[in-house]
């Protein structure tokens, strides 16, 4: 799904979103991707299907933005959300995972602490937002810096593997592949345009290609 695109943050004194662009490029240029890439702590990065169908350097990207979102949105979300304290309690565990990557852990360490003071800046000057135009505005930095999955490869491809990752079954995954499926040709119901014709058939294409996998995996 296309990162929301953030539209009139009001950005405290010292901050701007240049400023935040720049600080991402920074945590992302101190990672070392191929120690990233063999923590074990990654169960889906190496997942076979991951690989086959996306490649290692989108897959790994995946992670990452994972990874950073993890951060940004536990920061951000509102007290109304039911699993808030889960989420923030989360955070040092995604932090060691990029420390134990980075190139320099002080430093990504101090960089992680900064991105973390801005996100908490800009939530709290922007309270009516809930955190999502925050979450908008990292998440969408982060995409146009890392190669990650199309639409249909997220729609169609991408929950499938995780659900398969967490040890469920085969027939499990399958089901969230099909809801899925169902989901992203719901929002393209009624549409004629050669575009969207074109989306539907490459997502049935690419569903019908994800099934045949698990199914000759459950052999």
């Amino acid at each position: 799904m296309d990162a929301i695109k953030p539209k009139g943050l009001t950005f405290p004194e010292g901050l701007d979103e240049a400023k935040v662009d720049g600080l991402i490029q920074t945590i992302l240029d101190g990672i070392d991707r191929s120690r990233l890439f063999q923590d074990e702590r990654l169960t889906r990065v190496r997942h076979p299907l991951l690989e086959e169908r996306m490649g290692r350097d989108t897959a790994l990207n995946t992670e990452i933005h994972n990874l950073i979102t993890g951060i940004v949105t536990a920061l951000s979300v509102s007290e109304r959300i039911s699993n808030r304290d889960q989420l923030l309690a989360g955070i040092p565990h995604i932090e060691s995972i990029l420390l134990d990557s980075a190139n320099d852990p002080e430093t990504l360490r101090a960089n992680l602490t900064t991105l973390k003071d801005a996100v908490t800046q800009l939530v709290t000057l922007n309270p009516e937002e809930d955190g999502t135009e925050v979450q908008g505005l990292v998440g969408g930095q982060l995409r146009q810096k890392l190669t990650m999955p199309n639409t249909v490869q997220e729609f169609v491809l991408y929950p499938p593997v995780t659900v398969a990752s967490l040890g469920e079954s085969g027939d499990e995954a399958l089901k969230t592949l099909e809801g899925c499926r169902k989901h992203l040709l719901e929002v393209l119901e009624g549409k004629d345009d050669d575009d969207s014709k074109a989306l539907r058939e490459a997502v049935e294409a690419e569903a019908a290609a994800v099934k045949t996998w698990f199914e000759k995996a459950a052999v």
